[in-house]
């Protein structure tokens, strides 16, 4: 869902603003009343233009399914070079595919001198290496959702530093320095965005997508590993959060965190909400409470495909719109086009994940496997 949105927010914004519109009709209004139906519009309509807060969640769930999957295996039945292996093998596959896909249009924008061979080949090595988000004005270069993975690489580094520390220590204290250290971050970066404005995009560009400013968020899901029931016997905590109605709570406070814009302190304060409201949902969906919903064959497939979708559609659309351009003369989609461009990305992301990233990942690990047990 989270990816879907960054997707609609980039292809398809005015698929939220038709529903908003449709929500502030008079029929509408006329049952839930004016106020009501007011308020929920404008939230509709600025989904439109939150897409990027989504990325908050790929962040802290980052942290959250690593610790949960490496908390008794890391150090011990996984080493660390199979450990960052493993990772590698996770995401690079697809990642190559999309830095790939962008590579021929990159090769024309040289030719129509439109981009410098220089900066072109600096922007490529570093999207190559992964590396992109530390140069703040490369970080959205070639393949622009590419930045995050860049981000998510560093975490990957981090990672096996930081998972004993924070599940050693006390639960309380991981869990108060793990806030703490969001909410401070996320003040910080707020703040700094206020300060540079969109106006410079260099800074603007440091303050969202450098790693070190990210960490918090994924250290954030590490911390979350303290609230998981223990012995089987639960809580009060997993008491609380494990039935519908707070799972219901947590959907709507990350509804509200993302779609609420503002300006000033109150965009700070929603940049505050965003990690801490993922991280709430996170914990709830881990108790099972939608597992029949989200744990059904479809969702679970395209939950599977959907980093595939989210770092492949950008790369997929100047495809959509050079046929366009061919058959018509024009490079702008239609709505009509859009909608088959949405679709036939997510059709795209399953492929990609039957016939690329999976078959891909267990030939990696599995050539790792083989030379680790080679002699010589």
């Amino acid at each position: 869902m989270a990816a879907l949105h960054v997707v609609l927010g980039h292809e398809a914004q005015w698929m939220f603003a038709d529903f908003a519109a449709l929500v502030r009709s008079e029929s509408v209004s006329s049952v839930f009343g004016a106020s009501a139906t007011q308020l929920v519009s404008e939230l509709i309509g600025n989904l439109a233009f939150t897409g990027r807060s989504s990325v908050s969640l790929f962040f802290v769930l980052s942290g959250f399914i690593l610790a949960y999957n490496y908390r008794d295996t890391l150090g011990k039945s996984v080493a660390l070079p199979e450990f960052y292996w493993m990772r590698f093998a996770r995401i690079y596959p697809v990642y190559l595919l999309a830095f790939l896909m962008v590579l021929p249009f990159v090769v024309a924008r040289i030719f129509t001198e439109t981009e410098l061979p220089g900066d072109a080949s600096r922007r490529g090595l570093l999207n190559l290496l992964l590396v992109q988000s530390w140069y703040p004005p490369d970080s959205l270069s070639w393949n622009a959702p590419a930045w995050s993975l860049s981000v998510e690489m560093f975490f990957y580094v981090s990672f096996p530093f930081l998972l004993g520390p924070i599940l050693s220590a006390p639960r309380r204290t991981a869990l108060c320095v793990a806030v703490v250290f969001c909410v401070v971050t996320q003040i910080a970066v707020g703040f700094g965005k206020l300060h540079t404005g969109e106006e410079a995009p260099v800074w603007y560009a440091f303050f969202s997508n450098f790693p070190l400013l990210r960490l918090s968020e994924f250290t954030l899901g590490i911390a979350l590993l303290h609230l998981r029931p223990e012995a089987g016997r639960p809580s009060s905590i997993q008491w609380v959060a494990g039935n519908s109605f707070a799972l219901l709570l947590a959907v709507a406070a990350c509804v509200l965190a993302v779609a609420w814009k503002s300006d000033g302190v109150g965009e700070v304060a929603r940049g505050i909400m965003l990690p801490l409201c993922f991280a709430w949902l996170i914990h709830c969906l881990s108790l099972g409470t939608a597992d029949r919903v989200l744990g059904c064959a479809p969702m679970t497939l395209l939950g599977e495909a959907s980093y595939a979708l989210y770092i492949t559609h950008e790369s997929l659309l100047p495809y959509f719109e050079t046929i366009k351009r061919r058959l018509t003369g024009d490079p702008e989609m239609g709505r009509g086009l859009r909608i088959i461009f949405v679709l036939a990305a997510i059709a795209f992301s399953v492929l990609v994940l039957k016939w690329l990233e999976t078959p891909a990942r267990k030939a990696l690990v599995k050539w790792f496997g083989h030379n680790r047990t080679t002699p010589g």
